[in-house]
Order: structure tokens, then sequence, then C-alpha cells
């Protein structure tokens, strides 16, 4: 059963504290930081772990920005390095556009705030650069459809919105993504989790509610539900050097430009994806609804 942050992260309310929770503390009052540090990296790793995957194989479409640097050969851009390479980058959640997310970010922060056992105020502030450290995410869109079969879900099933907001104001691209089970296992282990599970979408969430880990990770606010999101969520018990990590193992279904990709990438781009054997279109107006795009296929 999975616990609300209160009974994880503080001892006198919890009904069953951690002992990792438990010698956190009594390294902050010895002010053994490397002990304390070890200890809350522990808990948070045995508290992931019991956040359920979804378990069936689905197709996920990752909208985002391309940025070509001057001289920089196609193939060694990071999404494009992705694409080619069947891998998936997951960034910093202190890089969302939205400062309230994850919740469990702002959360802690305003348990540090608020309370005045210094032990504690240690716990939170560290905790907090845990997450910064140690867990990366990636928001993939799964549009909610009738069709159940991944190979049915199109680009079209995709909220138009996501071009705008993701892609660059469709300058940028879209790479469908098959998420299964083999995936995911690849990246357990007793060192790393890779968890999946579908947002949830809120309209009210007072923070003296009961909330879950797995809900302090994948709730939002009811306005971003156009979005139909789901998350990949990983976390390692070492620092990451990096605001970013690449993944490697996810199949890549196809690739989809914007309407207003630049032209003089699209040549360049083709040759890569056609020796790679990926399917490629591209966005453009659609005939029966001006107000619409549509996927032609070029590749």
């Amino acid at each position: 059963m999975r616990r609300n942050l209160r009974d994880i992260f503080n001892i006198e309310e919890s009904h069953a504290p951690s002992m990792h929770l438990d010698i956190a503390l009594e390294s902050a009052m010895d002010g053994n930081m490397i002990s304390m540090n070890y200890h809350l990296t522990e808990l948070l790793y045995d508290e992931l772990s019991q956040i359920p995957n979804r378990n069936n194989t689905v197709s996920a479409f990752r909208f985002t920005k391309v940025s070509f640097k001057k001289n920089e050969a196609i193939e060694d851009n990071h999404v494009i390095h992705d694409i080619l390479n069947n891998s998936l980058t997951l960034s910093n959640p202190s890089k969302f556009n939205d400062p309230m997310d994850p919740i469990l970010r702002q959360w802690i922060t305003m348990q540090q705030k608020e309370c005045k056992d210094k032990a504690e105020k240690k716990q939170y502030k560290m905790l907090s650069g845990i997450l910064n450290d140690n867990l990366r995410m990636s928001c993939l869109v799964t549009p909610k459809t009738k069709r159940y079969k991944p190979e049915e879900i199109s680009i079209q099933d995709c909220s138009l919105l996501m071009w705008a907001h993701y892609a660059d104001m469709h300058k940028g691209l879209c790479i469908q993504y098959e998420i299964n089970d083999a995936v995911l296992c690849k990246h357990n282990d007793s060192s790393h989790l890779l968890k999946w599970g579908d947002v949830r979408y809120r309209d009210y969430k007072p923070i003296s509610s009961d909330i879950t880990i797995d809900n302090a990770l994948l709730a939002k606010a009811d306005c971003w539900d156009y979005e139909n999101e789901s998350r990949l969520i990983y976390y390692g018990k070492n620092k990451m050097s990096d605001d970013y990590v690449t993944l490697s193992g996810f199949p890549v279904k196809a690739v989809y430009l914007g309407c207003r990709f630049n032209r003089k990438h699209i040549a360049a781009v083709k040759t890569l994806l056609e020796a790679k054997n990926i399917p490629l279109c591209i966005m453009k107006f659609c005939k029966e609804d001006i107000t619409k795009v549509k996927p032609y296929r070029i590749l």
C-alpha cells in the first residue's frame, strides 16, 4: 500500500516510520550529512519502487523542438540522435514549464519553510537536493481513443495544441515511440528505477490532504488535461551529472515534422531515417479543414 507524503517524511505523524527516515534524522542531529543523504536516497528508492507501472504496450508521442547549432552535423543533434538510436532523453523536472510540476517538489519546499525543527529542515532541504540530482522525467502523449491496438493510434489523436506548446510553434517534430514492459524492465535494478504512469488531472488538491508519492509525481491541474500525458519517471541512487539523461531501447515507430520545420534540413533528416527504415511524415494543412493539420508521408 502506497503511503501519503506525511507518513513517508514526517516521523511524528507516520504510522510506521521507515528505518531510513529515523536514521536520516539522527544523522542530521549529529551533523553527519553523508549518512543522512544515503538514507534519504534509499527512502525515496523504496517509496518510488511501489508505484505501479502501466502494463500494456502503448504508442506514446514526444513533441519537441529541434535546435540545430551552427556547423553541427544533423546526426549529432540530441533529438535526431534519439531517433536514430531508439533512445529517449529525460529531463530534470526543474526544467518543466509549469513551476508547480511535479507537486512533490513544491510540497517539500513548503514543508521546509513551515517546519521549526532544525533536523527536519535539514531533511527537507536535502530531499529537495536529491530530487534535483537523482530524478529525471519525460512527458509523453498517450491519446485516449476507443482504439486499443497500438498500431491504430495516430498523431491525429493528439491535441493540435501540442504542436504549438511543445514543438516550437510547429517548427519542431514529434517522435512516436512504443512503450512496453521489456523497455521498462531493462532500466530497473537495485540502483535504478523506471516507472511509467498516466497523469491524473485534478480540479482541486489541498496540500493538507493525503497525497501519495505517485500522485505527487503524476497529478496536475485539470487545465492541462488536453495533453493526455503519461510519464516516465527515472530515479537513480547516484547523483546524475547532467540535467538530462538518455536511456536506450525505446523503439521509434515514426517521426512527424511540424508544418514549419526548417526546409533546408528535411532532405538530411530523410536520408538518415531512410537508412534506419523509420517512417517519416510532414504535417500540412488539411484540405478538408483549414483549421487543422494532418500528416503526409514522405518516407
